[in-house]
């Protein structure tokens, strides 16, 4: 007997937390790494660390800004695993996760490369932010009301 498939609610839930956890434990890695004194990994950065933490921060705005507010809300009448089977819903939280996570993972990258403070707090706030926003977050939205 196979076990019945998981919801696309599941799925996404999943996803969101191992991103998350993913994230936390790249950055106690870099914890450990900075008091053993390795990093930065190299002080030949191809440019200022300020660029890097702009990229990674206009890519957390795009992600809060812009991706988050066009996933269709859901209605009341609609019930939780119904909203999350929409297409439309499944491709918008992913593409908010991924922003997020890409904008996170990329700071940290270089926060590990170079120690740059700015990309580290960059690499912060986007795992805060991405945290607080997962598929969670988009379930409670009813009729455009944002919890």
């Amino acid at each position: 007997m196979t076990a019945p498939a998981p919801s696309s609610r599941d799925s996404l839930r999943q996803l969101h937390r191992t991103l998350v956890a993913g994230l936390v434990a790249f950055w106690i890695v870099i914890g450990v790494f900075t008091y053993a004194g390795v990093v930065p990994l190299t002080r030949d950065a191809p440019f200022p660390p300020s660029v890097m933490a702009a990229i990674c921060g206009a890519v957390l705005l795009v992600a809060v800004l812009w991706a988050r507010p066009r996933v269709p809300a859901r209605s009341a009448s609609t019930g939780i695993d119904d909203y999350f089977r929409d297409e439309r819903v499944r491709a918008g939280v992913n593409f908010v996760i991924f922003l997020l996570d890409g904008s996170a993972t990329l700071a940290a990258v270089w926060t590990l490369l170079t120690g740059s403070w700015m990309t580290a707090v960059v690499s912060l706030v986007s795992i805060v932010i991405m945290a607080f926003n997962g598929p969670e977050r988009f379930e409670r939205s009813v009729d455009g009301l944002e919890p």
